[in-house]
């Protein structure tokens, strides 16, 4: 990765505020996650799939996993259920 490109994708959202009307979503929302990650904690996303209506939380075993071509799986699944599709190639 460019670190001056990661800086200033950063710096380009550090007022970005997630939480105001995400219940106002009305779309089927996947929200993976893992709960050994450390730096995005499960607490935030099991809170954000709690304020959208339509969301689930998609859990997954490890952070290396989310990573891995292995979550298309579950992807597949949550947009098989919810939007009769498969997720891009």
């Amino acid at each position: 990765a460019h670190p001056l490109r990661i800086k200033l994708s950063a710096q380009a959202v550090r007022h970005y505020e997630v939480w105001p009307r995400l219940e106002t979503i009305g779309c089927p929302v996947g929200l993976a996650y893992a709960s050994t990650d450390s730096l995005h904690g499960s607490e935030g996303i099991l809170r954000m799939a709690q304020a959208m209506p339509r969301a689930t939380a998609i859990a997954c075993p490890s952070n290396r996993y989310m990573h891995s071509g292995r979550l298309r799986a579950d992807l597949d699944r949550f947009l098989a259920q919810h939007v009769g599709g498969q997720a891009a190639t």
